[in-house]
C-alpha cells in the first residue's frame, strides 16, 4: 500500500510526520491521518496547521484526500518531547470547551485524538 508520495509510510499506512530542527512538525506531513499542508501559526506550546484529511485508499491502493481543509492544533512541549500533564489537561479542557459551545464565532471541533505522542485538534 502506497502513503503520500515522497513520505514513507509508517503507523496505519500513513506518513512519517517530518520535523523540523526544533522537533515540531512540518507541512507535508501528516498526523492522525490529516496531511499538514501549511503551518498557519505557533505558540509557546502548541502549533496550528492547514490540513486535510486522508481518505481511505482507492482501487489503485493511492491514499486520497478530501477536498475539505481544517485547522489542526498539535500540543508539543519541546524539542519533540511529550507535553506535561497539565498541559495534556488544559489542551483536552480546551477541546472540550470548544466542542460543548455552539456559537458561529468559536471553532467546531471535529476531532481529538494522539499521534506519534502528540496530543491533537481537528477544528
Amino acid at each position: 500500500m502506497s502513503s503520500v508520495p515522497g513520505r514513507v509510510a509508517g503507523v496505519g499506512g500513513y506518513a512519517v510526520s517530518p520535523r523540523d530542527a526544533d522537533g515540531w512538525p512540518a507541512p507535508g506531513g501528516v498526523v492522525g491521518g490529516f496531511e499538514l499542508l501549511a503551518e498557519l501559526g505557533r505558540g509557546a506550546a502548541s502549533q496550528v496547521f492547514r490540513a486535510r484529511r486522508l481518505a481511505a485508499a482507492d482501487g489503485a491502493g493511492d491514499v486520497v484526500s478530501e477536498s475539505a481543509e481544517y485547522a489542526l492544533k498539535v500540543l508539543l512541549a519541546s524539542a519533540g518531547a511529550p507535553p506535561s500533564r497539565q498541559a495534556l489537561v488544559a489542551f483536552r479542557r480546551e477541546a472540550a470547551l470548544l466542542a460543548s459551545v455552539d456559537h458561529p464565532g468559536l471553532p467546531a471541533i471535529h476531532e481529538v485524538g494522539e499521534s506519534e505522542g502528540m496530543p491533537y485538534l481537528v477544528m
